[in-house]
């Protein structure tokens, strides 16, 4: 039980070492280095779920995570909702595209699920790169505006995505999935 504890409290720790790296340092390089953390570490736990409970190679959570990110920029910059709303839209959106893609392809064997997967996700990256006049291609959509947060003691909300991984890996742990 002791160790439970001490786990426990090494990752509040960890969180909050987290929170606190934009109010310690302003180095950019710093800065971008955490948000690819978090990044990274928000597909690896899509990874994890997919492939470490079910044992199904899935690729798919690639486009919808573009489908999810692409959704939220354009309904912020062309449609003037506010970041968070357009954020839980493009959550919202990636899920039900995700619930058409894994309802039509889970009765697949698992060689031909990995490479349905994979289709899409290219087909994603081929859309997002093709697209222009929507996408605007590999030039990306300029003018998003920073997401804060006011925590208590005028911290501010940059790196909440580890965090938030960190903590849902932790307690996917006691997950009742297989």
């Amino acid at each position: 039980m002791r160790g439970g504890w001490l786990r426990a409290f090494l990752v509040v720790l960890g969180v909050a070492a987290l929170f606190a790296i934009p109010r310690v340092t302003g180095n950019e390089y710093v800065l971008a280095l955490g948000v690819s953390f978090a990044t990274f570490s928000v597909l690896s736990g899509g990874l994890n779920l997919v492939y470490g409970y079910t044992g199904l190679l899935s690729f798919a959570q690639v486009g919808f995570f573009g489908i999810g990110g692409y959704t939220a920029a354009l309904l912020v910059t062309e449609q003037d909702w506010s970041l968070w709303a357009g954020a839980a839209a493009g959550g919202v959106l990636a899920a039900l595209v995700g619930l058409v893609i894994g309802y039509s392809s889970l009765r697949l064997s698992r060689h031909a699920f990995a490479i349905v997967s994979l289709s899409f996700a290219l087909l994603c990256l081929i859309v997002a790169l093709e697209w222009v006049s929507l996408t605007r291609g590999a030039m990306g959509i300029p003018g998003l505006p920073v997401p804060t947060l006011s925590l208590p003691g005028g911290l501010r909300w940059r790196l909440g995505r580890p965090a938030t991984s960190t903590i849902c890996c932790w307690a996917s742990r006691w997950s009742p999935m297989p």
